[in-house]
Parts: C-alpha cells; sequence; structure tokens
C-alpha cells in the first residue's frame, strides 16, 4: 500500500485538520486538567494536536496521557 505524501504546512485541508484536532484535544486537556486558565488549556491543546500531527496526521480516538 503506498504512503501519501505529507501536504505542504500551509495547506488548507491540513490547517482544518489540526483545527478540528486542536478542539478534540482542547475538551481533553479542560477535563484532566480543569486548573488550567482558557489559554493556558489551548496552548496544550495545541501542543498536543501538533504532536499528534508530527506522529502521523491521524485522530485516534483515545485519551492522551498529559
Amino acid at each position: 500500500m503506498p504512503i501519501e505524501p505529507e501536504p505542504p504546512p500551509d495547506d488548507p485541508l491540513r490547517a482544518e485538520e489540526f483545527d478540528s484536532l486542536v478542539r478534540v484535544m482542547l475538551g481533553i486537556v479542560r477535563r484532566q486538567r480543569p486548573e488550567l486558565s482558557a489559554m493556558e488549556a489551548l496552548r496544550v491543546a495545541a501542543r498536543l494536536a501538533e504532536a499528534r500531527m508530527r506522529d502521523g496526521g491521524r485522530l485516534d480516538w483515545v485519551v492522551p496521557r498529559l
């Protein structure tokens, strides 16, 4: 099975996937770390989304370890 090439960072579809992933991660971060401010939770969610996209770009519906 051929592997699809990585889309360029400025690809609109990739940006949409990242935004969706941040929204999912933000809900998880808020549940697991309610003491974080809204901005801190968003930063953590963005870092988790970046790492997830770097590690394969798939959205796996599991709770990440924080």
